[in-house]
């Protein structure tokens, strides 16, 4: 939004503004960047000065507000697959196109799909099924990470060490292990 203000404007300002009014002259000077605009005439800048620029600041939102964002959200996706599953009815051709805009906007819908869910057990099993599943994942992965970070343990006073390794049978087929070879704890 910022954007196309900041475009417009600058767009104003080319039609009836100070830039228009300075265009063609040889002592206009532009300096013009993604979120900057500036103009001006040499030897004039203070009194003949048109910038314009977009300043990013941060912007502290209360949680709240977050949380509506979401359902607001999530009520219109609810919205949206609604209506991609009616629009092909035969039902619906009994509705003008008023009357379908009417159905599928009514606030009604997040609430009556949630309280549907709610009542469906296989959706609730195959969800927290997904989230344990994603958990066991996620953790091996972690733990894999974590014991490959706190894996290296270099030799003391070498310029290029090499692992002495933690006592795992992991070290043996290291190639870093300073008492690795070829074929060691392998069957």
């Amino acid at each position: 939004m910022a954007r196309f203000i900041f475009n417009n404007l600058i767009y104003q300002e080319h039609l009836d503004g100070c830039i228009a009014d300075w265009k063609g002259r040889a002592d206009l000077e532009v300096d013009a960047r993604t979120d900057c605009y500036e103009c001006w005439l040499h030897d004039e800048y203070f009194e003949n000065h048109y910038k314009i620029a977009i300043d990013r600041a941060e912007l502290s939102v209360p949680e709240q507000l977050f949380q509506q964002f979401g359902k607001g959200y999530i009520a219109r996706s609810l919205k949206e697959d609604l209506a991609s599953q009616v629009e092909q009815w035969e039902e619906v051709s009994r509705l003008t196109e008023d009357q379908f805009l009417k159905f599928i906007s009514d606030p009604n819908i997040p609430e009556r799909i949630e309280s549907h869910l709610s009542k469906n057990d296989s959706y609730w099993d195959s969800y927290w099924e997904s989230i344990s599943e994603c958990a066991h994942s996620m953790l091996h992965d972690y733990l894999m990470q974590i014991s490959k970070e706190d894996c290296f343990r270099p030799e003391p006073n070498n310029l290029y060490p090499l692992c002495e390794g933690n006592g795992t049978e992991s070290c043996l087929k290291c190639c870093v292990y300073k008492d690795y070879s070829e074929g060691n704890g392998q069957d």
